[in-house]
């Protein structure tokens, strides 16, 4: 992990080696970091283990999963509403990429919207 990546001006800007550091725990152990934080998991070593990990977050956008779990309306009755109540429903992507942030609401890491013009 790259510690106070979560500052730099650039976001796609690659960390030096010196930059970086390795997070190797005790297993039972647990680290907290903000996901705008530079990270990446190292290889599971073990032949015969699964290596399990927990991710959760809390975003302001407003207050939306990063994966949006709300596009339980069926996609074809959520067609025929309005766009606003598709957005209420959690069919559009949340923008906050003009005051630093980024994009929350993604369906299978795209804009829910693109359900409505897939053909079936």
């Amino acid at each position: 992990m790259a510690p106070g990546s979560h500052r730099w001006d650039d976001p796609m800007r690659v960390p030096t080696d010196a930059e970086t550091v390795a997070c190797e725990l005790p297993a039972g152990s647990t680290l907290f970091f903000r996901g705008d934080t530079l990270h990446a998991g190292g290889a599971n070593t073990t032949a015969d283990r699964r290596r399990r990990a927990l991710s959760t977050g809390i975003c302001a956008g407003w207050l939306r999963p990063v994966e949006n779990s709300y596009t339980n309306v069926p996609i074809a009755a959520a067609a025929k509403l309005s766009r606003r109540a598709q957005e209420l429903l959690g069919y559009a992507l949340y923008d906050a990429s003009s005051i630093g942030g980024g994009y929350l609401g993604y369906h299978d890491m795209g804009d829910p919207m693109k359900l409505f013009s897939q053909e079936p």
